[in-house]
């Protein structure tokens, strides 16, 4: 189910923009994830790859470095929210299909003066005026199988309904997110907790929306283990302070069924 944008509004200025692409990209608007309600704004498949577009109205000047993005000169926490969608849109697309799925974060700011001296390395930031060109610039890196796969999966409902929670293990507490975390905006449910199994396994889990679980990390071990490599940036800022310098990362997609009672 997806949700129809208000004209005048920046998600309706970018799905008109996108609505003029070829027959090879598909898009959705306004996606509804989860039994929650979380909304991303726009998912775009394409012959250059997967895309959540996040659509924000900014007047002025903004800047974008690698230390962030500033508006007017003062400093917006707005990366995390960008970057959670994307995790779990690639995770949710690989759910559907069984194939490895990145989707790449892109902030569009409607109405912006945009300085960009840096951008950042998992995530791009673009005005409504250049997102057409710099889309279409890219080169393809989705083989027709895969890019007909995801194409298909975006549109089945059945990629973003609800998922059935499993119980947790004997001890669960909920965390509130670091302050690195935080997305300044609502979290729409997407959640860290820590867990303690029968076996003595001390874990943190990231969940989205739905409870199902994007990433955990295992403190004996020092591991990180990514539900999809697309999740790797969020979970990672998700966990903050209690991710250790360079842990061990692996993938494996069947930690979606969340923790276990082993």
């Amino acid at each position: 189910m997806s949700t129809v944008r208000i004209p005048g509004s920046p998600s309706y200025a970018v799905a008109k923009i996108l609505g003029d692409f070829a027959a090879d990209w598909r898009t959705v608007h306004g996606q509804i994830v989860g039994r929650r309600g979380h909304v991303i704004d726009h998912i775009v498949v394409g012959p250059p790859g997967v895309f959540c577009l996040t659509a924000k109205q900014q007047r002025g000047n903004v800047k974008v470095t690698e230390g962030g993005y500033f508006v007017e000169g003062q400093r917006v926490d707005l990366f995390a929210e960008a970057r959670r969608d994307a995790a779990a849109v690639s995770n949710r697309l690989k759910m559907a299909t069984g194939l490895d799925c990145a989707a790449l974060p892109v902030v569009v700011m409607v109405g912006a003066r945009l300085t960009v001296e840096r951008q950042p390395d998992d995530l791009v930031v673009v005005t409504d005026e250049a997102l057409a060109l710099w889309l279409k610039s890219l080169r393809a890196t989705l083989n027709e199988n895969a890019r007909r796969a995801f194409a298909e999966a975006v549109e089945t409902p059945d990629t973003w309904l609800s998922s059935r929670r499993r119980r947790p293990p004997v001890r669960q507490s909920a965390l509130r997110p670091s302050k690195r975390a935080s997305s300044g905006g609502s979290g729409d449910g997407f959640a860290l907790y820590e867990t303690w199994a029968r076996a003595g396994n001390h874990r943190f889990y990231v969940n989205d929306p739905d409870g199902m679980c994007l990433a955990y990390y295992d403190v004996d071990q020092e591991e990180l283990v990514l539900a999809n490599e697309g999740a790797r940036e969020f979970a990672t800022a998700m966990l903050g302070p209690y991710l250790k310098d360079s842990p061990r990362v692996r993938t494996d997609a069947s930690i979606t069924r969340g923790p276990s009672h082993k």
